[in-house]
């Protein structure tokens, strides 16, 4: 569910030594990590967050986590204490909290600028543009792994979503392969005709089953049939 899956994983995979925090197992985690830590998930944890006004949010946890799984800042802390590390001795989330409300400013965060490319510029690539939005019952390893929002209307497996013109032109129907290029990341996929999506477009979803094997999440891509 990162910006490129593809280069962090190429890049978890010639890492020297990769101890991962995880409430869940997975092949693909497997594959890259030496070591799997069980951490609590979001909801057997208390914790803080910043909403957009710039206020402070505080949660307690709903229930206590499974077995020997605990939460990610007291995995941090124990790690940095065994390693002599300063400023792991906090033993509360709340003391936690009340440091770095010392530490950092109170003001709302800056907003996020981001670049986006021309119209220019994309009709001037020779390649589709991929659009690929996160689902929302794919945003996180929780929701994820829920099979019955998986069986909602609002889930979406990996596919392309092309509009019927796009289609025509790349010599696909409903339902064929299509092999989807960015760079060295590529997957098949069936295709989705549509004509709620833009000509030259390819919606293709990120965070799902068979997307950790393709580049970023926009930008432009090279399709043809399988």
């Amino acid at each position: 569910d990162g910006w490129d899956a593809y280069a962090e994983l190429k890049a978890l995979k010639q890492a020297g030594l990769v101890l991962a925090f995880s409430a869940y197992r997975s092949p693909v985690l497997e594959d890259v990590a030496h070591i799997i830590l069980p951490m609590a998930c979001f909801a057997e944890t208390e914790g803080t967050f910043v909403n957009c006004e710039g206020t402070w949010q505080s949660f307690d946890a709903a229930i206590p986590p499974p077995g020997e799984a605990r939460p990610g800042w007291k995995i941090l802390r124990l790690l940095g204490a065994e390693l002599g590390l300063s400023g792991f001795d906090l033993d509360t989330a709340e003391a936690v909290r009340q440091h770095l409300k010392n530490r950092l400013p109170t003001s709302v965060l800056a907003p996020l600028t981001v670049s986006w490319p021309t119209n220019r510029e994309i009709r001037s690539s020779r390649s589709w543009q991929r659009v690929g939005e996160i689902p929302p019952y794919a945003s996180d390893a929780v929701l994820r792994r829920a099979r019955s929002l998986q069986k909602t209307q609002d889930s979406m497996a990996l596919g392309a979503w092309l509009n019927p013109a796009s289609a025509a032109a790349l010599g696909v129907s409903q339902g064929d392969s299509l092999e989807v290029r960015q760079g060295e990341a590529m997957a098949i996929m069936p295709v989705v005709v549509s004509d709620t999506v833009p000509v030259g477009v390819a919606r293709i979803p990120a965070a799902v089953s068979g997307s950790e094997s393709l580049g970023p999440r926009f930008g432009a891509v090279t399709l043809r049939k399988a």
